[in-house]
């Protein structure tokens, strides 16, 4: 009878034992498994927000270059419209003036006129109309009859005409439709195109110089 004890006693322990041993086997599995399925886990999330700061990062970087584009197109708008006001409101009516300036003078004009007709007319005989402002009809009437015409081949037809208000003059080739237009804003204009780029750099130095004195001069 204790024999029989003895060996359900053993095969009691065995079967404890087996089922110990095989649960501890089982929670290290568990374990190793959830360890492995953990570390796939945090290396999938490091991943996802790695991507996350990289797409950050690209939108950023793609949001400022936009931004620079912005700022740059907005920068040339402003320096174009900086520039249209300069010639509109500076360059232009300064330069036009002086040029009025020098048209109203008998003496210019008288100048002028000779060497542009008799230069011309002389290589080039042909009947010319010229176009001078009324108030000074009298004065180059008398200096072309005096000067002008003298020089001038017999075969070449030149005649006076007035028009009220005209700045300048204007050389009209009779029958052929050719005008030379020497009105102060015609020559204004050319003589604006010709200097704004040296005026405009002199300008915005100038700006720039005012700019610089302004932050380096101690505040009040």
């Amino acid at each position: 009878m204790s024999n029989i004890l003895l060996g359900v006693d053993q095969l009691i322990e065995q079967v404890r034992s087996e089922a110990l041993s095989k649960a501890e086997h089982d929670r290290e599995r568990i374990i190793d498994e959830a360890t492995l399925k953990a570390n796939q886990l945090l290396e999938h999330a490091k991943k996802e927000a790695q991507k996350l700061l990289d797409e950050a990062h690209d939108a950023a970087q793609k949001e400022r270059e936009a931004m620079a584009v912005e700022l740059e197109l907005a920068a040339r708008d402003y320096c174009r419209k900086l520039h249209e006001r300069l010639r509109a409101q500076m360059f232009f009516p300064l330069i036009r003036e002086s040029v009025r300036a020098t048209a109203k003078e008998p003496e210019f004009l008288k100048e002028t006129l000779l060497k542009l007709i008799t230069s011309f007319v002389q290589e080039n005989p042909v009947n010319l109309d010229v176009l001078i402002p009324k108030e000074l009809k009298t004065t180059l009437a008398a200096f072309f009859a005096s000067t002008i015409f003298d020089a001038l081949e017999k075969n070449c037809d030149i005649r006076l005409q007035d028009e009220a208000g005209l700045e300048g003059f204007v050389l009209i080739r009779r029958g052929e439709h050719f005008v030379w237009d020497f009105r102060v804003d015609t020559i204004a204009e050319e003589l604006t195109r010709l200097v704004e780029p040296s005026l405009r750099k002199y300008f915005m130095a100038s700006l720039n110089k005012s700019a610089n004195a302004t932050k380096l001069s101690p505040s009040a």
